[in-house]
């Protein structure tokens, strides 16, 4: 019986040989590894999936107060991991973006209760080199430090403007035109989406029916930048010539159902403002940035208002409104030829004067930081490009300054961060 048994298994080991000597391998094709990362093309080239990884290691400490040193808060955690596919399927014109995230920080947990893991999930139409569209959830055509991947920046977390203001992932409809024009470049791109941000449930009732519409213009009057400069931080490639990019976007979100429209906890009932109406609100975003020799300068100015009474209560009488408001950012650096860079910025946001009313507000909240408050952020740098952004060490000390204008409270204090990217 043992004999049979082996004598069968014999038999079986050298079919399955056979089968696999005669058959082609699952992938017949080609596979590459450049600065697009890996690349798999299938043999007829009609499909090409292109896959790359990064990962943000991040160490931050802060200090209870200007004067006081010792850490208030520290967090010292894997800040993102994400994988991404692009490529095309069937024609070279079809082509798709999926980018996930790994990390609780990362995946709006906070304030959606799950883990968020799709950030990116979209589908383009090349028409041309001129005309795209594409139908999906990506980045809405917002202010420039947010569209910049988190990937290409100088610093370990975007500006308190962009925080505030940003108008961030979207699902729906978007359209880009791109042209150059005796010399100058022109960018324009416009957005139809649900108004409330990634992977949300569908809306009914008073929500329903309410989106966002964008629209964003850009003018380069010098051209071009080099490898794509105007949508990544810091002059790495050190500009021959100088290269300039205005830009400006204005995005209208109704109906909001969160604090900042695509991000923010959930407002309470939409219509349990005093005003008994939804909330929509306008945004204006506004930056220019210029590139040259390793210097790098860039400036945004943000602003959010509403006609509404953007602060809603629970029935127990909690409170989370939609911050109004202005802010200004200036960010300033020098790339060296070593790759060395030393980089400055100030950034500042201002709730508007009616913010300030206290009868928005519950009164036993306003002393627990859940009132709009004015903040500033001072902040140096020091950082290295060991390959450029795919793998860089940032370093940050910022001065934060909070005020509560309601009550005229003031606190100071600092933040230090070491962020170390790693990425392909």
């Amino acid at each position: 019986m043992k004999q049979y048994l082996l004598s069968m298994g014999l038999v079986c080991l050298i079919a399955v040989g056979e089968m696999a000597a005669q058959t082609e391998p699952y992938i017949n094709g080609r596979l590459d590894v450049d600065n697009r990362g890996i690349s798999f093309m299938n043999k007829d080239s009609t499909m090409l999936v292109i896959m790359r990884f990064r990962m943000q290691a991040l160490a931050q400490t802060e200090t209870v107060s200007d004067e006081d040193l010792s850490t208030s808060r520290e967090n010292w955690v894997l800040r993102r991991l994400r994988l991404r596919f692009g490529g095309f399927l069937t024609d070279p014109r079809l082509t798709y973006n999926i980018q996930l995230s790994f990390t609780r920080g990362d995946m709006d947990f906070a304030d959606t209760g799950f883990p968020n893991i799709v950030r990116d999930a979209v589908v383009y139409w090349n028409f041309d080199n001129n005309w795209q569209i594409g139908f999906g959830q990506t980045k809405l055509p917002g202010n420039r430090q947010r569209v910049v991947s988190s990937s290409e920046m100088q610093y370990a977390e975007r500006s308190v403007v962009n925080n505030t203001f940003n108008i961030d992932r979207d699902f729906g409809f978007q359209g880009w035109y791109r042209n150059t024009i005796e010399g100058v470049g022109l960018n324009l791109r416009a957005a139809i989406s649900n108004g409330d941000g990634r992977n949300t449930i569908s809306t009914s009732g008073a929500s329903a029916g309410g989106f966002c519409y964008t629209g964003r213009a850009e003018i380069l009057p010098f051209g071009a930048f080099t490898g794509g400069g105007d949508y990544f931080e810091g002059d790495v490639l050190r500009e021959k010539t100088p290269k300039l990019s205005v830009g400006a976007t204005y995005s209208v979100n109704s109906r909001m159902r969160r604090t900042m429209g695509q991000l923010g906890p959930e407002l309470y009932t939409p219509t349990a403002n005093s005003n008994n109406q939804l909330i929509s609100t306008n945004t204006l975003l506004a930056d220019a940035l210029l590139k040259y020799s390793g210097l790098a300068l860039y400036g945004e100015y943000a602003m959010r208002d509403s006609k509404n009474n953007p602060v809603t209560k629970s029935a127990n009488v909690d409170d989370r409104f939609v911050f109004l408001g202005t802010g200004i950012l200036a960010q300033a650096s020098y790339c060296f030829p070593s790759m060395w860079e030393i980089v400055g910025r100030f950034a500042a946001v201002t709730p508007f004067e009616r913010m300030n009313d206290t009868t928005l507000f519950s009164k036993r909240n306003l002393d627990a930081g859940r009132v709009a408050l004015k903040e500033t952020n001072i902040s140096v740098g020091v950082n290295k490009y060991i390959n450029r952004h795919r793998v860089r060490i940032n370093t940050e000390l910022m001065y934060r300054i909070q005020e509560n204008m309601i009550q005229d409270k003031e606190t100071k204090n600092f933040i230090a961060r070491l962020n170390m990217e790693l990425g392909i």
